[in-house]
């Protein structure tokens, strides 16, 4: 397991959460997120693996009390570009499932979002350094 991350299984009906001994808070709330929706690793389309991971992230944000924004993309964009897929269809997944979850983004927004799909930027870049996001 990756430092600082972590994961769900289910036996039966109960999730099981998995943390790595540095998770934050974020990890915990974000797989906490899934269990609530009852996300179960199944295989899934683009377009849905981009809505689990952003509703675990609305949920995340809930519990923090924080006004979602255009970064509850950040797992799902990185997965689907870990996953290779093309850089048109990252943008326009993402961008529609944010869409769909009532979330505005700001041309500047959409411009890094395509930056990180295409690789002209990192995700230090993506999301400003010291920003919070649990990619």
């Amino acid at each position: 397991m990756m430092p600082g991350s972590g994961y769900i299984e289910w036996e039966g009906d109960e999730p099981i959460i998995t943390l790595s001994k540095s998770a934050k808070s974020n990890v915990l709330l974000h797989e906490m997120g899934h269990a609530e929706y009852g996300h179960r690793p199944v295989e899934v389309s683009p377009r849905e693996l981009v809505d689990r991971e952003v509703d675990a992230e609305l949920y995340r944000y809930k519990v923090k009390g924080k006004k979602p924004d255009w970064k509850v993309c950040s797992k799902g964009l990185v997965n689907l570009a870990s996953f290779g897929e093309a850089p048109d269809v990252i943008v326009s997944v993402v961008l529609d499932s944010l869409g769909a979850h009532g979330i505005r983004v700001t041309g500047l927004e959409e411009e890094r979002i395509s930056d990180f799909a295409y690789g002209y930027s990192d995700l230090g870049t993506l999301f400003g350094e010291g920003e919070e996001v649990s990619a």
